[in-house]
């Protein structure tokens, strides 16, 4: 069949990129900013284990927890062992976790192709939010352009995943335990960062005191 712009394909592009334009709205004000985050460190957490434990079979639980695992203590494994790898680590976590992002956007994607208003609507909503939380992890640290272009990988991975890519991917096991590992490496990023958000708010309340 050949490659058409359908309206649900058009849809999940434009929902990451309004979600990374809520981005600036909601850092304009500093009350909304904090508050934000705070949503941000539960949310995303509870969002990408729900994605494990409803994709994995049940004998894969096991495993899909101990990938988990292995994603957020590596860094912490190798944080302790050299000053020089501390200072790389959390952006090495959040290059794996945005492409395991990008593995299951493509697999996601193969939705856009089936009649199903309910689940490509529902796509759609998942992918705002996931255009906000990518540009969320990337925009503080590593700038407009980065963090630009990671919404793009997701935009890239909705068309790569709408073509015969995402069918072939969804039954690929190392696709799937892939995913499972950044998980992991995303939630490394996320503690990581709101704890440091917590250090420096209460040394700037201590400098104020």
């Amino acid at each position: 069949m050949p490659f058409e712009f359908t309206s649900a394909l058009i849809a999940a592009l434009l929902a990451p990129a309004f979600g990374a334009l809520l981005y600036p709205v909601l850092h304009t004000l500093p009350t909304v900013t904090r508050w934000f985050d705070r949503f941000m460190f539960f949310a995303v957490p509870l969002l990408v284990l729900f994605h494990i434990y409803s994709h994995a079979w049940p004998d894969e639980i096991l495993i899909a927890s101990m990938l988990v695992l292995g994603g957020l203590g590596a860094p912490l494994v190798l944080e302790r062992a050299s000053n020089f790898f501390a200072r790389k680590t959390d952006s090495a976590a959040l290059a794996i976790g945005i492409s395991g992002l990008a593995v299951h956007v493509i697999i996601e994607s193969a939705v856009l192709k089936g009649d199903s208003t309910d689940l490509i609507l529902a796509l759609v909503l998942h992918r705002t939010a996931v255009g906000l939380m990518v540009y969320w992890l990337v925009r503080p640290k590593y700038g407009f352009y980065l963090a630009s272009l990671s919404v793009l990988a997701i935009l890239v991975a909705t068309i790569l995943g709408y073509t015969l890519l995402g069918d072939i991917m969804a039954d690929n096991e190392t696709a799937e335990f892939y995913q499972f590992f950044v998980s992991g490496s995303l939630l490394h990023v996320i503690f990581h960062r709101s704890l440091s958000h917590h250090r420096h708010d209460n040394g700037n309340g201590h400098g104020h005191a």
